[in-house]
């Protein structure tokens, strides 16, 4: 008797884990029905660890994406500026002695925004992780305490 009941519960669990192999492989829902009452139990499914690193994935692109906006908008701004310094000076730059030194103001007010792009590409560097070859310009490093 005991050597039928042993026999009868093996094949009932093996019945039981072919269908539940089955079900997992063909339902997703079965399978996401599993895959939460795992996750309730504390184990980790692979759909679960996949779902945690595409979070973690979409969470790093939107702040890669915020930090090329912060620097795009910083761009726009500055280049806007040197154009529009670009065209008062050449508006000055007739006269002759006021002329150069309007000249010389305008071209070292240029160059620290332009020194500020580098300083704003750099901080985006860091910002995405991307290891710079080039060191810091050692013009700019002159500018930053005028």
């Amino acid at each position: 008797m005991l050597r039928w009941l042993k026999r009868l519960a093996t094949l009932v669990i093996m019945i039981v884990l072919l269908i539940s192999n089955t079900l997992t492989l063909t339902s997703s829902a079965f399978n996401a029905l599993l895959s939460g009452a795992l996750a309730g139990a504390g184990i980790k499914s692979l759909s679960h660890i996949n779902k945690e690193a595409l979070q973690n994935s979409r969470n790093a692109i939107e702040r890669q994406k915020a930090a090329v906006k912060r620097m795009g908008t910083r761009l726009k701004a500055r280049t806007i500026k040197i154009a529009s310094r670009e065209a008062a000076s050449n508006a000055f730059s007739w006269i002759p002695l006021a002329g150069t030194g309007v000249a010389i103001a305008f071209a070292i007010m240029e160059l620290r925004d332009l020194c500020e792009g580098v300083k704003d590409v750099d901080e985006l560097y860091q910002e995405m992780d991307i290891q710079d070859e080039d060191p810091p310009i050692e013009l700019c490093r002159s500018t930053d305490n005028p």
